[in-house]
């Protein structure tokens, strides 16, 4: 048996030259950096465990960090470089496919391992394309760890399950978009979110002008922009925007407008509600200059720019663990 760790980088890590030289000058309290020492110190603490569990429990297993740029096969390489889409277009590297991701290796991993928080999850669960487990395991008590199951201290009841397959799982929804470019004559589908899309101007301060259709109904609307979360991704931002919280298990979408703009003469059909993209078509036509979507808060955006086209399609499931 064999396993894929996907594990974050700690604050410190990312920032602790920077706190540490501000807390030195004098403008950062010494409580900033000694925050980021304790969590860094928890997410190594965890990681430790988890080595321990999957040696003692005798699991092969292989590491990536979700902050890197993960390892390319050189043909997802030229696949897309002949496609439609330029690197710059999709503004990220997401377009490709991991080289774990391919075919001939997910079938060697029995699970993917995510050691950080619910973020670490997100940007892993991009890339998985079949029905092999996505374990989140929260790493120290500054994360946020709704989605994970699991932590330091349950480590060995989850490598327990995981080696005798008693892992249990709920199958949990996810969106991706069908992008359309009207100046390069291009399509172009986005990796699978298990949160939200968040579709708003490039300038956050602009007006958002485009037309919402949903079914055979359309509206022009000028607003803040507008939220499209999965059941997961219920409790996160769309929540704070009003949105209602669903079960992991619920099957419907729904989507929150931001700030809507209207005036006496205009009328207010589509500011909230459920949505099935199999039964009814969702679809945003860009009419400002430049706007973007956002892919599961910052793992990923799609620059847009006025008369594109964004259609939401229910994308595969993933299998998340849950807890016991």
């Amino acid at each position: 048996m064999k396993v894929l760790i996907v594990k974050k980088k700690s604050g410190l890590d990312l920032f602790g030259d920077r706190v540490e030289e501000q807390v030195a000058l004098g403008v950062f309290p010494a409580s900033d950096l000694a925050k980021l020492r304790t969590a860094h110190e928890e997410h190594q603490q965890t990681l430790c465990s988890l080595y321990d569990e999957l040696s003692k429990a005798k699991i092969d297993y292989q590491e990536v960090s979700k902050e890197t740029i993960w390892p390319f096969t050189e043909s997802s390489k030229q696949a897309l470089m002949q496609g439609p889409i330029h690197m710059e277009r999709a503004n990220r590297e997401f377009a490709m496919l991991p080289e774990w991701a391919t075919p001939a290796n997910r079938e060697h991993f029995a699970a993917i391992l995510c050691v950080g928080g619910d973020g670490t999850i997100l940007s892993a669960g991009q890339h998985i394309k079949d029905s092999i487990p996505l374990v989140g395991i929260k790493s120290s008590s500054t994360s946020v760890g709704f989605l994970c199951a699991y932590n330091k201290q349950n480590l060995p009841s989850c490598i327990d399950r995981l080696r005798n397959d008693r892992l249990k799982c709920t199958q949990v929804e996810r969106l991706s978009a069908e992008v359309t470019f009207v100046r390069d004559v291009a399509t172009y589908t986005t990796p699978p979110v298990l949160n939200d899309f968040l579709f708003t101007n490039l300038n956050p301060a602009a007006v958002t002008q485009y037309r919402l259709v949903i079914g055979h109904l359309s509206e022009e609307q000028r607003s803040s922009g507008i939220w499209m979360a999965t059941p997961a991704g219920s409790t996160a931002a769309i929540a704070a925007a009003g949105g209602k919280r669903c079960t992991l298990d619920s099957k419907t979408f729904q989507y929150t407008v931001r700030e809507r703009y209207v005036t006496s003469q205009e009328t207010s059909t589509f500011n909230a509600g459920f949505f099935n993209p199999e039964k009814e078509r969702f679809e945003i036509e860009i009419r400002c200059k430049s706007a973007i979507l956002a892919l599961d808060g910052q793992h990923g955006y799609v620059r847009l720019s006025y008369g594109d086209r964004i259609v939401l399609k229910r994308s595969s499931p993933v299998q998340l663990a849950t807890k016991v």
